[in-house]
């Protein structure tokens, strides 16, 4: 899993198909769970492109979406951040997020971020009057800047800011704590000779 440190990229708003309460089986359904990701990602979602006053911007440019609230419930289907994760897309900016699809992804090195719903309608409106601007998402100082300069501060559980900075999955986690398992087990078998005796 890569590290996720500071992410200066692109952000495209959800209004075009994305609304509020966005689910997890939008973005990969259950008909197609045997075909890749990434091919059902561009199917389902890459195929459509914003439109409004200011013109046109097409979805496979951005890094970052800005959606509404609830993003990403419904089932628990991981292979929903699988196909956001490979499309390229690295956060998520939303006021509420289904739990399950949060979980999955900071465990996938796909960052969601949770601001106040009047914030995040703020940047929605700042991407449509300015399609394509930029937004700065720097975990570290867990800040998100937006295109008009505005400093947004996000909350994040300390140990999964860990995991992201450091790009640890769940099983690189573990392996930091190889040497202290392997005493453990040791003294384990030492003290109960008697469980491994053949």
């Amino acid at each position: 899993m890569g590290a996720v440190v500071c992410l200066g990229a692109s952000g495209t708003p959800n209004d075009f198909e994305f609304t509020a309460s966005f689910a997890t089986q939008r973005l990969r359904r259950v008909r197609t769970l045997n075909l890749q990701a990434l091919e059902i990602f561009r199917r389902h979602i890459a195929g459509h492109i914003l439109t409004g006053e200011t013109g046109r911007i097409e979805l496979r440019h951005a890094r970052i979406i800005v959606a509404d609230r609830n993003w990403g419930i419904g089932s628990s289907r991981e292979s929903a951040v699988y196909a956001l994760f490979e499309f390229g897309i690295r956060c998520v900016i939303a006021s509420s997020f289904g739990d399950i699809h949060a979980n999955n992804c900071y465990k996938n090195g796909l960052l969601p971020v949770t601001l106040a719903d009047a914030e995040v309608a703020d940047i929605r409106g700042q991407l449509h009057a300015k399609p394509g601007a930029t937004i700065e998402v720097d975990l570290e100082s867990q800040t998100v800047i937006d295109p008009a300069g505005n400093v947004h501060r996000f909350e994040i559980e300390p140990v999964r800011k860990k995991c992201l900075l450091e790009g640890l999955d769940d099983i690189a986690r573990t392996h930091q704590y190889a040497e202290r398992l392997a005493m453990f087990e040791d003294e384990y078998r030492s003290e109960r000779p008697w469980l491994y005796s053949a």
